[in-house]
């Protein structure tokens, strides 16, 4: 079975798993990851997780305007910024690595959909029409309620209910699948690597609407002037161009 070596221990003590002396399975799940590696069936079960969090590919898509989104957060302990803590909401479209991010003081469904309306504008202007938007289980974007121990019911929220008056798909990923939106969680390590406040030698601590200006000028950089090596050295901009020419 696949679903990570948490799984396996529940579903051992429930004995799901028939092919495991349930007598001598640890009761510590600590205990249990360590015993588990020991057994030569962990490789196999590691195979079947890969291939179940396969499910979800990231780099084969169909065509510009898929996007990933997601809220990357900025802490005063590693940014110079006004308040304890600012929020960014990414998107990143997958096939050209075109990327913005909008700047708020909360996380919450309001600032959710006020993002979307603010990159469905920005990537317009590029040419691109968002068609589909895949975040995680976050709770601005979805509610999940169990209804009991066996089955779990989602509710649309109006994160939801936005994108599809809009004729954009709403696609959440599985529960703790990041590679699932990887390239905007890769994404997110730039703000370290190649945005990182300290180095900029700002005296001042910014704001909500300092920060944006702030961004808004390294989104300008990474979109048009960034050469990625996933794109063969080309920057978003030149690969968005070269698909709209193509098709």
């Amino acid at each position: 079975m696949a679903g990570g070596v948490l799984s396996l221990y529940h579903n051992i003590h429930q004995k799901n798993v028939h092919d495991i002396d349930t007598n001598n399975v640890p009761k510590s799940i600590n205990t249990f990851y360590r015993w588990i590696k020991q057994d030569k069936r962990y490789g196999e079960i590691k195979t079947q997780i890969k291939k179940a969090k396969r499910h979800f590919k990231r780099y084969e898509v169909s065509g510009i305007g898929l996007l990933q989104m997601d809220a990357k957060v900025f802490t005063d302990k590693n940014f110079p910024i006004a308040k304890h803590r600012l929020y960014v909401y990414d998107f990143i479209d997958e096939i050209t690595r075109i990327a913005f991010g909008y700047v708020y003081d909360s996380l919450g469904t309001n600032n959710a959909i006020n993002a979307v309306q603010r990159a469905m504008k920005d990537f317009s202007e590029l040419g691109i029409t968002i068609k589909r938007i895949r975040t995680d289980n976050a709770p601005e974007f979805t509610t999940t309620n169990w209804s009991n121990k066996k089955t779990y019911k989602v509710k649309e929220r109006h994160f939801t209910t936005f994108l599809s008056k809009n004729g954009i798909i709403h696609e959440t990923t599985p529960i703790r699948s990041p590679q699932s939106n990887g390239k905007i969680e890769r994404f997110h390590r730039n703000y370290i690597s190649l945005f990182w406040f300290k180095k900029c030698g700002f005296e001042t601590k910014f704001d909500v609407k300092q920060l944006q200006i702030h961004l808004n000028e390294w989104s300008a950089f990474y979109n048009f002037k960034r050469k990625h090596k996933s794109l063969n050295y080309k920057t978003p901009f030149e690969t968005l161009n070269k698909f709209i020419i193509a098709k």
